[in-house]
C-alpha cells in the first residue's frame, strides 16, 4: 500500500499541488484525471523522486509492490 498525505509543491511562489492525499491499495487500479495543468505528473515525478516537494509524508507498507 502507498499512501500520500498532504503533498505541496510550488513553482516560484506558485501553488501546482495544495495538499494533495490519497491511498493505493494493492491490486487497486486507479485513474488519476484532471484538466491539463492541475498537478497530475508533477504529483508522480515527487513520488517516484525526480522531483522534490515542499511538504508531504508518504508511507510505503512493508512486502507491498506498488507500479506506477
Amino acid at each position: 500500500m502507498l499512501e500520500v498525505k498532504a503533498l505541496c509543491k510550488s513553482y516560484r511562489r506558485l501553488p501546482a499541488i495544495e495538499n494533495v492525499s490519497f491511498r493505493l491499495r494493492p491490486d487497486e487500479i486507479v485513474g488519476y484525471v484532471g484538466p491539463n495543468g492541475s498537478g497530475k505528473s508533477t504529483t508522480v515525478k515527487i513520488i517516484t523522486g525526480l522531483l522534490e516537494a515542499i511538504a508531504a509524508r508518504f508511507f510505503l507498507k512493508a512486502g507491498a509492490s506498488v507500479t506506477i
